[in-house]
């Protein structure tokens, strides 16, 4: 029989009654050929998959069915061309289906928030790449890319960026400096909460701080407090006035504009104290007022009634010691002069107290006064010194008493003693106890021989007719001065030469009398002799 798995000799064996012999033929099979492909994929669904080979790899050519399909996997069976001793073949090619790549939500987010990078492998595993770039101020979706070799879908995922609100409120103040202010609100009046800095100050004007509290899409938000500061009233000086005056009500309305009320009434008996306080809705403090009540009094005061000439005397005070004030005529004490002054004293403007008096008295110093004829002296020789005044003192001199209760002071030199000797000398009066000091010079001539004569005769006959006083050679700077008896300067000389004749400083004779006369040893020197001369002709 036929055999077409395998090449075989068939024998052909005629039919009888054919003179025929028998034949042989033999049929070649040839072994079928299996066609070979490389393999292809696997394949992810959707990806283009390129057309297969239409000739094996071991050169037998056909054709494929069915067509290529990239969405699953499918077996292709290849059919070879006929007169090819070759088999049919398949090919599978797999298509894996995508993995769509997996992310955790991310966000919302307030805008200008800080984003975190995107993650480049999905929580299913996958790798990629992500577009566009981070936008931290908008809603923007982002699309996932992933990495080649990868049987998976792109993703998105939309980070959703809320705009910020901002948080409104309400105003608040302004406020009067030191007034109470209330806790500012933490819920904004569009629903926004958080708390604000720095704390309340209710001493300045302040800007606070609101920050909102997190997990809410808000800006913060500042408010300006105005702290008004506080205007004192002012008011005119009212008073002072005399116990029981009628006083006017005080006004209700201050010298810049505050209006308000006082307390407490007015009192016209007593010095009170009125607070004036400011009407509500006003920046202002309290003010005061003082009325001065003042009593019905005499001035009284502790003035020094008693003075010496040339002492620097107390000021009179304008206000006594039981709160009068006032002026005084005159209104300085007066020490040039001595002698009594009465000082009045009238209150200002007030009848509360009646005016006041005060006699002051001024005393005069004491002066000293040599009333010998000379403070020339020969060892030995006293002279006294008296005080003017009937009065007596106290006389001292470089700390030593001379002499109290005295009117004059003798001083009395000593055998050996010439020279100049100065004494300044204290006297204070016993009744007033006013003090002066003075300066005697007094000058001890020693054993010298000096005589002014008491008179001279210039009548032309050579005898005693100039004025001859013994020794004053010993006297260069001396000076000599007449006077009548009227006390008119007569005659005087610089330095005398012994050669008066008794004329006139004119050259006129003279009349006969006697005349008083000053002789001072140097003329720039204290020290005098003083005396009578008679002329007579």
């Amino acid at each position: 029989a036929i055999n077409n798995t395998a090449t075989t000799t068939y024998t052909f064996t005629p039919g009888a009654g054919q003179c025929a012999t028998t034949a042989t033929l033999t049929i070649i099979v040839n072994s079928n050929t299996t066609p070979t492909f490389s393999a292809v994929g696997p394949y992810c669904s959707g990806a283009t998959i390129p057309a297969l080979p239409l000739t094996s790899t071991n050169g037998i050519t056909g054709t494929w069915l069915p067509a290529i399909n990239n969405t699953a996997t499918t077996t292709y069976t290849f059919a070879p061309t006929s007169g090819q001793c070759a088999t049919t073949a398949t090919l599978t090619i797999i298509v894996n289906s995508n993995t769509t790549p997996t992310f955790s939500a991310v966000g919302p987010y307030c805008s200008g928030a800080t984003i975190a990078a995107l993650p480049l492998t999905s929580t299913n595993g996958i790798t990629g790449t992500w577009l566009p770039a981070i936008n931290n101020t908008a809603t923007t979706t982002y699309t996932f890319t992933p990495s080649a070799g990868q049987c998976a879908t792109t993703a998105t995922l939309t980070i959703i960026v809320n705009p910020n609100t901002t948080p409104t409120f309400s105003a608040v103040g302004p406020y009067c400096l030191g007034a109470t202010i209330p806790a500012l609100p933490l819920t904004s009046t569009n629903g926004i909460t958080g708390t604000w800095l720095p704390a309340i100050n209710n001493t300045a004007t302040t800007t606070y701080t609101f920050t909102p509290a997190s997990g809410q899409c808000a800006t913060t938000q500042t408010l300006t407090i105005t702290i008004t500061p506080s205007v004192t009233p002012t008011f005119s000086v009212v008073g002072p006035y005399c116990l029981g005056a009628t006083i006017a009500a005080l006004p209700t309305t201050s010298n810049n504009s505050i209006t308000g009320a006082w307390l407490p009434a007015i009192n016209n008996t007593a010095t009170t104290t009125y607070t004036f306080t400011p009407g509500v809705g006003q920046c202002a403090t309290t003010q005061t007022i003082t009325i001065i009540i003042n009593p019905n009094v005499i001035p009284v005061f502790n003035i020094i009634n008693s003075y010496c000439v040339q002492d620097v005397p107390q000021n009179l005070p304008v206000t006594s010691n039981n709160g009068v004030s006032g002026t005084w005529m005159p209104s300085i004490i007066n020490t040039s002069n001595a002698g009594s002054t009465n000082y009045v004293f009238t209150p200002n403007g007030s009848d509360c107290s009646q005016s006041a008096s005060i006699q002051i008295v001024v005393h005069d110093y004491p002066q000293t006064v040599i009333v010998v004829a000379d403070t020339m002296l020969k060892p030995g020789e006293d002279v006294t010194i008296y005080a003017s005044g009937s009065d007596s003192y106290t006389w001292e001199s470089s700390g030593e008493v001379l002499c109290t209760g005295c009117t004059s002071w003798l001083f009395e030199s000593n055998n050996s003693q010439t020279g100049d000797e100065t004494y300044e000398i204290v006297i204070t009066s016993s009744s007033n106890g006013c003090s002066v000091m003075d300066t005697v010079r007094i000058y001890v001539i020693g054993n010298l021989e000096f005589l002014i004569p008491e008179g001279f005769s210039p009548n032309g006959d050579n005898i005693a007719d100039e004025w001859i006083i013994q020794g004053i050679e010993q006297f260069p700077n001396n000076t000599i001065t007449i006077f009548n008896r009227w006390g008119n300067l007569v005659y005087e000389a610089y330095p005398y030469q012994n050669d008066w004749r008794g004329d006139s400083q004119n050259g006129e004779k003279l009349p006969s009398g006697t005349y008083y006369y000053l002789f001072k040893p140097d003329k720039d020197k204290k020290e005098v002799l003083s005396g009578y001369v008679y002329i007579n002709f």
